[in-house]
């Protein structure tokens, strides 16, 4: 019996990247910079056109983060979970997996919120 070896998903990666890069600018620009129409005549350039069209792409940037996300996520913990019950497991043993992996994700997404909860500036 050979080893499955776990399959990588590069270019889901690079574009989930691409998308969280889109959203965050949204976010930074909507903090920090002004709307395209009350920029003055000279900063009205290709360069701010460009910026502006790319984050009028926002909230379809957000769902396929969220959808690439559940995906790459989400599916090697199905497939995981999946083998477990064909191999017979115990309820214990599945109960067990199902803890450690909600324990993963708390630990992986909690500390950038408490952290910006915490230091940052709360206006």
């Amino acid at each position: 019996m050979t080893p499955k070896t776990k399959t990588h998903y590069y270019y889901f990666n690079a574009f989930r990247l691409i998308a969280a890069l889109i959203v965050l600018t949204s976010h930074a620009r909507c903090e920090m910079f002004a709307t395209y129409s009350s920029l003055e005549v000279e900063s009205q350039n290709l360069m701010t056109k460009l910026l502006f069209a790319m984050l009028s792409f926002t909230s379809h940037a957000m769902s396929i983060f969220f959808i690439l996300s559940g995906f790459l996520v989400g599916g090697p913990a199905i497939e995981k979970a999946w083998r477990r019950l064909s191999s017979n497991a115990s309820a214990s043993e599945s109960y067990v997996a199902a803890y450690n992996f909600m324990i993963n994700r708390i630990v992986r997404i909690l500390p950038p919120p408490i952290y910006c909860h915490s230091f940052c500036d709360n206006r």
